[in-house]
C-alpha cells in the first residue's frame, strides 16, 4: 500500500472554499484525509522525530483531540463547527483514541518507519477507525491551507516529491471583502488586526509569486466554477488525481455528516449551489 499512496496538498488563497472542497471528498473510497485543515507546525514535527508508536500515536491524540470528538470544537479556537454536523445541525462524530492507537502501531509495524510512512500510517488508522474500507485508498489529502503550513512541510520533507497541490482560489477582491467583512464580525473582530489584515492582503497578492519558487505545478479550482459548474470541475478534478468519480462528491459533509460551513461566515451554507453569487463590498476598498 505504500507505494500507491500520494499526497495531495490543499491551499487556501484567502476566503476560497478549501474546507468546502475537502467536504466533498468525504468517504470517498480513493482518498485518506482527516476532518478539517492540518497544522503542520513545530508540534507536529516533534510527533514525527519520535520513534516510539505508542508515543506517536498518545501525542497526535494529544495534539488533535478534535478528529477524536468533533464536540470539543465548540468552545475552542476551531471555526468549523464539526459539532452541528447533519440534518439538524445537531450531530457530531466520536472516536476511540485507544482503538485509533492499535490501529496506528499495526500500521506502522508494517511500514519502512521512516517520516513519511509515519504520515501514512496515521491517515491509514483514522480511516480504520471511522469505518472505512483501506483496499482502494490511492491519495492522501492533506489540507494543509496555508503557506506557512505547507512551507514547513517542503522544508522537513525537503527530497520528497510525490504530491500535487491544489489551491483553491476566488475573486480576489471578493475574498478579500469576505475576510473583512466576517471576520470583523465574527468573536468582535478580535482577530481581524493590523498583522491579520495585512497577512491577508500579502496572501492574496503574492501567493502565486510564493508557490512559483517550489517549481510544482499548482492546480487551481476556482471557487465560482465549483459551485456553477460542479460536474464537469469534480470530474475534471477526478482525472487530475486520477480517482473515480463518485456522485458522493456533490455532497458536503464530514464523516458522512451535512457540513453547513465554517462559523465565520455567520450563516448555515450546505454544499454547492448552483445559484451562487459573488458578494462585493465595495465601501470598504479605497
Amino acid at each position: 500500500m505504500r507505494r500507491k499512496i500520494k499526497f495531495v496538498i490543499l491551499l487556501a488563497g484567502g476566503r476560497s472554499g478549501s474546507s468546502l472542497l475537502q467536504s466533498l471528498f468525504d468517504m470517498h473510497p480513493q482518498i485518506l484525509q482527516f476532518p478539517g485543515d492540518f497544522r503542520f507546525d513545530h508540534l507536529f514535527v516533534n510527533i514525527l522525530n519520535e520513534k516510539d508508536p505508542e508515543k506517536i500515536s498518545q501525542m497526535f491524540c494529544d495534539l488533535n483531540p478534535f478528529f477524536f470528538d468533533s464536540r470539543l470544537q465548540k468552545n475552542s479556537w476551531s471555526i468549523d463547527r464539526h459539532y452541528m454536523l447533519g440534518k439538524n445541525k445537531n450531530e457530531f462524530y466520536k472516536f476511540s483514541t485507544e482503538i485509533f492507537k492499535k490501529h496506528f502501531i499495526y500500521f506502522y509495524n508494517n511500514s519502512k518507519k521512516n517520516k513519511i510512512d509515519k504520515i501514512i500510517a496515521l491517515h491509514q488508522a483514522y480511516a480504520k477507525l471511522s469505518g472505512q474500507n483501506l483496499n482502494k485508498k490511492k491519495i492522501i489529502i492533506f489540507h494543509l491551507h496555508i503557506i506557512e503550513w505547507f512551507k514547513n512541510f517542503t522544508n522537513y520533507f525537503s527530497q520528497f516529491n510525490n504530491f500535487k497541490i491544489l489551491l483553491t482560489l476566488r475573486d480576489p477582491l471578493v475574498s478579500l471583502s469576505s475576510t473583512i467583512n466576517h471576520w470583523l464580525e465574527y468573536k468582535s473582530g478580535r482577530d481581524l488586526y493590523s498583522k491579520s489584515l495585512y497577512d491577508n492582503y500579502e496572501m492574496h497578492m503574492n501567493m502565486m509569486n510564493v508557490l512559483y519558487k517550489f517549481r510544482k505545478k499548482v492546480s487551481i479550482i476556482q471557487l465560482e466554477n465549483l459551485h456553477l459548474k460542479s460536474n464537469k470541475v469534480l470530474k475534471n478534478l477526478c482525472k487530475l488525481l486520477k480517482i473515480n468519480y463518485q456522485s458522493s462528491l456533490k455532497k458536503s459533509s464530514y464523516h458522512n455528516k451535512l457540513w453547513w460551513g465554517d462559523s465565520v461566515s455567520k450563516k448555515f451554507l450546505n454544499g454547492l449551489n448552483p445559484k451562487f453569487k459573488n458578494k462585493f463590498d465595495k465601501n470598504i476598498f479605497f
